[in-house]
């Protein structure tokens, strides 16, 4: 598959600055990236270095499931969790 740009930048550089509920109930996120822009994005985007996939988006949050190699050539999911930071 091509890569997402949102896979361009660690997980840690993205900030998420806001969720949309649409009217099919799904919802959308929109994340701002090092590059200056803000992306939408929904579930089975992926995006960070580790092969994140978004797996459900909240009012204030993203979750997300990385894969992450334990360095012995096996590979590990987990859950991770891009949230609405205050500034």
């Amino acid at each position: 598959r091509p890569r997402d740009p949102l896979e361009a930048f660690p997980l840690k550089a993205l900030r998420l600055v806001g969720t949309m509920a649409l009217p099919d109930g799904s919802r959308q996120a929109f994340v701002e990236a090092p590059d200056g822009l803000v992306y939408q994005v929904g579930a089975g985007t992926h995006l960070g270095k580790h092969r994140g996939r978004v797996e459900e988006i909240g009012t204030n949050e993203v979750v997300l499931r990385e894969l992450v190699s334990d360095g012995q050539g096996n590979w590990e999911a987990r859950e991770s969790t891009l949230s609405m930071r205050s500034e």
